[in-house]
């Protein structure tokens, strides 16, 4: 898993347990396994990565319930 998603995904489970004012930038760094600066490096603030993480754990969700096959239109 590259650091970015590893990131993200960390604070999607973040953000999920104790809510925005819970999820320190510090406690998603713990749990995504890196310091603080590498958060702010990548993504600048605590609300442009709750904007990320929120947008790729959708991108996900809408992933994941896509059919295998193509759907018939008929």
């Amino acid at each position: 898993m590259e650091m970015r998603e590893k990131v993200l995904s960390a604070a999607v489970r973040v953000f999920a347990e104790v809510g925005s004012r819970g999820a320190t930038t510090r406690r998603i760094a713990a749990a995504a396994g890196v310091n603080e600066v590498t958060l702010f490096r990548h993504f600048g603030s605590k609300e442009a990565l709750m904007r990320e993480a929120l947008r790729w754990a959708a991108q996900r969700v809408l992933v994941s319930k896509l059919p295998e096959e193509p759907v018939d239109p008929r």
